[in-house]
């Protein structure tokens, strides 16, 4: 519902809007009415890459908040999981007027350095952008795509009903042939610029504006079905 009570959903790092195809049903049985926005972060899903192939956390809060412009919402409420808790619990800090729910999955706001770790995170950031881009990832079909991603990444691993709903998002297909591309080209790697202060969130968000959650992507599912 395009007037209804407005929901910003921020999904993870290396997964992508359909993350919340399988709760976004659940949450409309019990808010009728509700307008849910489910966006791909930038990298991810259907989005645009970086020009410059390097994100910085600090740029998805940006990149949220000018969703919310573009929304024109006045108040929302934000759901994140996992690097999208972190977006949103930074979001939710930086504006607690406007969030009415902060509701942050598999986390409990975003992860900080030591001061003394930003030159070697440094360091190791910067000679992994110098290297030559991998190549692209292809594979036969969206099934073997989904195989893939059920024996784990970076992030960790994954049901095969979760790494499917992925993975229809998450691929395009390469011309006429039946050959699929990742559409994720998240460089694994630091970013270049750490946090090295601690952000006193909760400091600026009510207490009943909070929720938090234990999820997993297993017990989603289960759940959901």
């Amino acid at each position: 519902d395009p007037n209804g009570d407005p929901w910003l959903f921020l999904h993870g790092w290396l997964d992508n809007a359909a993350t919340f195809d399988l709760l976004a049903p659940k949450l409309l049985e019990n808010l009728p009415g509700a307008q849910l926005l489910c966006i791909d972060m930038a990298g991810h899903g259907q989005s645009f890459h970086r020009v410059e192939n390097a994100y910085h956390f600090i740029d998805y809060v940006a990149d949220a908040f000018l969703v919310v412009q573009a929304m024109n919402w006045n108040e929302f409420s934000v759901v994140g999981h996992s690097l999208g808790q972190s977006v949103a619990a930074v979001l939710a800090g930086s504006f607690p007027s406007k969030v009415k729910r902060l509701v942050l999955i598999e986390g409990l706001g975003p992860s900080t350095d030591n001061a003394l770790d930003i030159p070697r995170n440094l360091e190791k950031s910067l000679l992994t952008i110098s290297r030559p881009p991998k190549a692209k990832k292809c594979y036969n079909s969206r099934q073997e795509a989904a195989n893939r991603r059920v024996e784990g990444n970076a992030v960790g691993t994954l049901p095969y009903e979760a790494a499917s709903i992925l993975v229809s998002r998450g691929t395009h297909p390469l011309g006429s042939e039946e050959n699929i591309e990742k559409m994720e080209k998240i460089i694994l790697h630091q970013s270049e610029i750490s946090t090295v202060y601690e952000i006193p969130i909760s400091d600026r968000i009510p207490d009943e504006h909070l929720e938090t959650v234990r999820w997993s992507f297993d017990e989603g599912v289960k759940n959901a079905s």
